[in-house]
């Protein structure tokens, strides 16, 4: 009878059940599954009768409790022991003073086995074994088909012992992911990181260490996305906010993301990334008072340059705006330049949009810049995305508008869309979105080498004619000073959207 003890295995972390191999045994009713449960929830301890009793029906308990308790008692044993006499079935659920207790080897008891891995787990710690510690954690961890315990809970409610159970997860679980990031593991421990956060939603070590395997696992936007949701979730609840736990972790992220030193303590919930939304939505940023900063271009080396680099990390989308000889595009240069370093941005695509001439050519000239190697994808919307999604990425579109419409939708989506992209766009005009920063250019001074006057009358032109007028007035003031009709492409880039230099083998006029 001993051996059908050993053999037997026990389940109460998801699924209450019990079988012998491969064969799952009928547990029968609710009430009959219940009493199960609860000899299972306690191995090896004798029950009493009465406390069996309470928990199946409560207070209010039928008048013929203890022989239904005695039925339910021979039906299990017959189920857990289908070839044992009738008499002699009492290796697994064994009687006793005033009572029944569960027998099964520890093996073959999934609570026994997790306690047991925790407790070696937790020896070997301090013995300078990490590693062998973090696999018996895995392992532990493994055991638990449903953390919240559902089928527990609606077998034997208001149980004590389940909440008690289910913070020995908790805990296990937290040193489980704690050791991971230790061992620089964040990979392998994201997944009970999320059902942690899920179980346990205001402890502040569990959502703590979730921000941290989020970052670990290069999903910083989501960490910081996170962090927003708890603050609003904590805000919902009066005198309630982050702990310092929760708010060192969040300021060590922000710095990693914006290069910003000083975080305050009351650092609003906004950050990079955009508020949650429900699933299958996109929220744009909120909406600011409009910014028309004036930046002075004629010193690109300025403190006002880095002040729009650090800007991107809470304002994703700055528009540059200024007529056509405002140095938009060797402005839009430096802030690039700039990026990488301030904003600890993986890489910086830069678009001369003057170069397309559809949406569809500009979608696809991102996409060569962003693809690997050897790699081909349709110039599509959805493919933009796709590869955007887990970038950290700053994005420069100079000169837009020609496709002016084309590049606020487009960049509306991106914005919208991947979390871990900036948006810095030139152009005469802002693209006219809520969100936008916009940055005005002052025009270089009266008498700087290079550049017209005040006064000089190509001046008004450059911020109110077309970009074909423009062309032609610099073509007609370039031949009246001599310069021969086949140098006509020395006319500045700034005015390249207009009909273009003549072909070679063609005179200009």
């Amino acid at each position: 009878m001993k051996k059908a003890s050993g053999s037997v295995w026990v389940k109460v972390l998801g699924v209450v059940c019990a079988g012998n191999g491969s064969t799952t045994y009928d547990l029968g009713p609710a009430k009959q599954r219940a009493l199960f449960a609860a000899l299972a929830l306690q191995p090896g301890e004798f029950l009493p009768v009465a406390t069996l009793s309470q928990l199946l029906w409560g207070d209010i308990q039928p008048a013929n409790a203890g022989h239904l308790l005695h039925t339910y008692i021979a039906r299990l044993r017959r189920s857990v022991e289908p070839e044992a006499p009738r008499r002699s079935r009492t290796a697994v659920i064994c009687s006793g003073p005033g009572g029944y207790q569960l027998s099964t080897h520890h093996d073959n008891a999934d609570l026994v086995r997790f306690r047991q891995l925790v407790r070696t787990a937790r020896r070997l710690l301090p013995l300078g074994h990490p590693r062998w510690a973090f696999h018996l954690f895995h392992l532990a961890v493994l055991l638990w088909e449903d953390p919240e315990l559902v089928e527990l809970r609606s077998l034997l409610p208001g149980h004590p012992i389940i909440d008690t159970l289910q913070r020995e997860w908790v805990d296990a679980a937290l040193e489980y992911v704690t050791l991971g990031l230790r061992l620089d593991r964040a990979e392998a421990v994201l997944a009970t990181a999320e059902r942690l956060a899920a179980v346990a939603p205001l402890h502040e070590a569990v959502q703590a260490r979730y921000l941290s395997v989020l970052a670990g696992t290069r999903q910083l936007p989501a960490a910081l996305d996170r962090y927003a949701e708890l603050r609003a979730r904590l805000a919902a609840d009066p005198g309630i906010a982050p702990g310092p736990e929760l708010v060192d972790t969040y300021r060590h992220l922000w710095r990693a993301w914006s290069g910003v030193d000083d975080v305050p303590a009351s650092h609003p919930a906004g950050h990079p990334c955009f508020p949650p939304s429900a699933p299958g939505t996109a929220r744009p940023p909120e909406a600011t008072d409009p910014d028309t900063t004036d930046l002075d271009t004629r010193d690109r080396e300025t403190v006002d340059l880095d002040t729009v680099v650090r800007s991107l990390a809470t304002q994703r989308l700055v528009t540059l705006v200024g007529p056509a000889d405002s140095g938009r595009t060797a402005t839009a240069r430096s802030i690039a330049r700039r990026a990488s370093a301030i904003l600890a941005a993986h890489r910086v695509a830069t678009v001369d949009v003057t170069t397309t001439a559809t949406r569809a050519d500009l979608v696809g000239f991102l996409l060569r810049q962003l693809d690997p190697p050897g790699t081909t994808e349709p110039s599509t919307d959805q493919c933009l995305l796709r590869v955007l999604a887990h970038r950290r990425l700053l994005v420069v579109l100079d000169d837009v508008d020609h496709l002016a419409d084309d590049c606020a939708d487009l960049v509306d989506l991106i914005v919208r869309n991947c979390r871990g992209v900036s948006v810095v766009v030139t152009a005469r005009q802002p693209l006219g979105l809520s969100y936008e920063a916009v940055r005005r250019l002052r025009c270089p001074s009266a008498g700087t080498p290079g550049r017209p006057a005040a006064g000089d009358p190509l001046r008004r032109p450059a911020q109110q004619l077309s970009r074909a007028a423009l062309w032609m007035l610099e073509t007609v003031r370039l031949v009246a000073f001599g310069v021969p009709a086949s140098q006509i492409w020395l006319i500045p880039a700034r005015y390249r959207g207009g009909p273009g230099p003549p072909r070679h083998g063609t005179t200009g006029t």
